[in-house]
């Protein structure tokens, strides 16, 4: 039987800004550093230069009009461009490896055609990271893309307060949650994106206290 070809997914460029961004970051962390893809096209400094200018036309996207999303999305096409550029590369050079293309921070094109409900996460693990930082861990769901963070400032009543999402990552090992304060608890939850719904259920809340 002929193997099955593993193709690198550009499902990204249709994907939303927080999945972008989480990508681009995947591919910088990954794939630069990766013995087993030494020549991508595009230069390390180049695709941290349109990572970061897509995150500042975001954040003035918050605070401006027509003219301030304009400008978010030619920023995010640009990036595109450069993950494409970088997605062919892999795609050739991977070999049909899938370990390969997971080193690299890209995400295979998904061969199971019936979505399913996503099954809820749980957060497995916390621990302290530096000071103010702690690092998360939650359990791997199937048929994902991604996970995502959300945490809260538990109050004196036990409670948590407003939950403010931490971001999108498609590594659910240790994920960094920064600018805590020292002996004060928080609260964290999870959830899985993709599948049929879109989103799984967020998980129970679990606490920490920030060193």
């Amino acid at each position: 039987m002929k193997a099955q070809k593993i193709r690198v997914s550009l499902a990204f460029a249709n994907e939303s800004d927080n999945y972008l961004a989480a990508i681009a970051g995947e591919v910088l962390t990954h794939l630069y550093p990766n013995a087993e893809l030494p020549a991508p096209p595009v230069p390390e400094a180049a695709l941290l230069a349109g990572n970061t200018a897509y995150a500042e036309a975001r954040a003035a996207q918050s605070q401006g009009g027509t003219l301030a999303t304009s400008v978010k999305n030619d920023r995010r096409e640009e990036l595109i461009v450069l993950l494409q550029s970088l997605a062919f590369y892999v795609q050739v050079a991977i070999n049909n490896s899938l370990s390969v293309l997971l080193s690299s921070g890209f995400q295979p094109v998904s061969t199971n055609r019936a979505q399913a409900q996503l099954d809820t996460p749980s957060v497995i693990r916390i621990i302290q990271g530096l000071s103010g930082q702690s690092l998360a861990t939650l359990s791997r769901v199937a048929n994902s893309r991604c996970m995502e963070l959300q945490v809260a400032l538990i109050g004196e009543n036990g409670l948590p307060g407003p939950f403010e999402i931490v971001g999108l990552f498609t590594d659910s090992r240790n994920i960094p949650v920064n600018n805590q304060i020292p002996g004060r608890m928080y609260g964290y939850q999870g959830r899985a994106i993709g599948g049929l719904t879109g989103y799984s259920d967020w998980s129970d809340v679990v606490t920490h206290r920030a060193a």
